[in-house]
């Protein structure tokens, strides 16, 4: 019973999150966080970075640990032409 209330609570979890991301992607002006991996069945992490918004223009961070080919971005916030605009 317990298992099977973690793996619901997983599963919400997960389409929560893909719904955000979903939502936030819709504009232009996204900034996303990147995670890169060892290989393309993205099991290894090996690496991250960030772009951040900065007077209207999205910058990417330094990156920390290797930057590869293989990576998933997670969108983190949209940058208009005020400034910051993280969620």
């Amino acid at each position: 019973m317990i298992r099977k209330t973690i793996l619901a609570v997983s599963a919400v979890a997960a389409l929560g999150a893909a719904s955000i991301g979903a939502a936030l992607a819709l504009g232009p002006n996204t900034y996303y966080e990147y995670t890169y991996y060892s290989s393309p069945a993205l099991s290894e992490e090996v690496g991250y970075a960030s772009e951040f918004c900065a007077s209207g223009q999205i910058l990417l961070g330094q990156a920390v640990g290797t930057v590869t080919a293989y990576s998933t971005r997670f969108p983190i916030g949209n940058c208009s032409s005020g400034g910051g605009g993280e969620f």
